[in-house]
């Protein structure tokens, strides 16, 4: 993993080229998303699981756009989802990240708490969530 390169200029150059200001940020967030795939992989209830808090958090304003509510949660599986949709989106991915997580919890909205999950009020009006 990232975590595992010995310091050098290729790891700053990654957290660069993803808007994201400093390598312990980085390293952070890719933790961050290992823990929610490891979680994942093992068919535990993510929604519901409270992760660690997370050392380096992003915050707002970045280069790109990134959650403008200080009120997120780091240690919550919605910090995780914006993490990765961000990530997602600087590499230029064609895989869309926004229209299946509105589609699931559409789906679930009587099953799964959004507040328990870390969600704000408004996080679809933040512009990473907000379907093109």
């Amino acid at each position: 993993t990232y975590t595992c390169l010995r310091p050098c200029p290729a790891k700053e150059r990654i957290a660069e080229a993803l808007g994201i200001p400093h390598v312990a940020t980085f390293e952070s967030s890719m933790y961050a998303i290992e823990e929610l795939r490891n979680f994942y992989s093992h068919l535990n209830p993510m929604w519901a699981k409270r992760y660690k808090e997370i050392r380096y958090c992003l915050r707002y304003p970045l280069y790109y756009d990134w959650l403008k509510s200080p009120a997120v949660r780091s240690n919550s599986i919605y910090y995780r989802l914006c993490l990765l949709n961000y990530i997602l989106q600087r590499i230029g991915s064609d895989y869309e990240l926004s229209p299946l997580l509105h589609k699931l919890l559409k789906k679930y909205k009587k099953v799964v708490p959004l507040p328990e999950m870390g969600f704000t009020e408004d996080w679809e009006e933040e512009s990473m969530w907000k379907c093109k």
